[in-house]
């Protein structure tokens, strides 16, 4: 089961990282990456990563509280 739901969340990150790649072709970015590197954009992209890395977190903590119960 373990591995089913990880090739699962690795197809997911896959997908949605080339489409992010992929966003905004040929309108003049400089590439898939100015999301990250573009100072408009800081805000956004730490908003994210926060968010992200606190989701992991938290499953974290549940997954060892649980395994601790």
């Amino acid at each position: 089961m373990n591995v089913h739901l990880r090739m699962l969340a690795v197809a997911g990150f896959v997908t949605l990282s080339d489409a992010a790649a992929s966003a905004h072709p040929g309108h003049g970015e400089p590439g898939p990456l100015h999301y990250v590197t573009d100072a408009n954009h800081v805000v956004p992209v730490v908003m994210v990563t926060a968010l992200i890395l606190g989701g992991l977190y938290a499953l974290a903590s549940l997954r060892k509280s649980r395994g601790q119960a």
